[in-house]
């Protein structure tokens, strides 16, 4: 079993206490400031998902840690979560699992509901006549993964 959860710190992230001069009015800053998103992978029989590059002699490791923010890199969302999964972590599983399968487990977040643009999607299609309709992809039965 492998779970996965992100979190999000903000320089600002406590709007409680202050830093002021004594005797002055201290300014609240009007934002969250820097932020970092961190989004991590989980075993219980390693901890931290990685592996021991014999190569190097590296640990190599699945999490990332994004620049959050408009001035930074963005917002961590579904599609940067996807590659992290596909290129990082199930990699980095095989090569530390050898000959195991792993369950990936994910919390509620909104940003892992997301589907391909091309995915089959009620919300997506236009059900009146006129309109622009997408291009979406066919499904298949469940006979095909047999």
């Amino acid at each position: 079993m492998v779970t996965h959860d992100e979190s999000t710190f903000n320089a600002n992230d406590d709007d409680q206490y202050l830093c002021k001069v004594k005797g002055t009015e201290g300014l609240k800053p009007q934002g969250k400031g820097k932020g970092l998103m961190i989004s991590e992978f989980l075993t219980e029989a390693q901890g931290r998902l990685h592996y021991w590059d014999k190569v190097s002699g590296t640990k190599i490791e699945a999490h990332e840690i994004f620049k959050s923010g408009k001035k930074d890199e963005g917002w961590w969302d579904s599609e940067e979560m996807l590659n992290q999964v596909l290129t990082k972590a199930v990699p980095i599983f095989e090569r530390a699992f050898l000959g195991h399968s792993g369950v990936f487990a994910f919390d509620n977040s909104s940003g892992h509901t997301w589907k391909a643009p091309d995915a089959l999607v009620v919300s997506r299609m236009n059900m009146g006549p006129g309109g622009k309709q997408p291009k979406m992809h066919p499904t298949i039965t469940p006979q095909n993964f047999l």
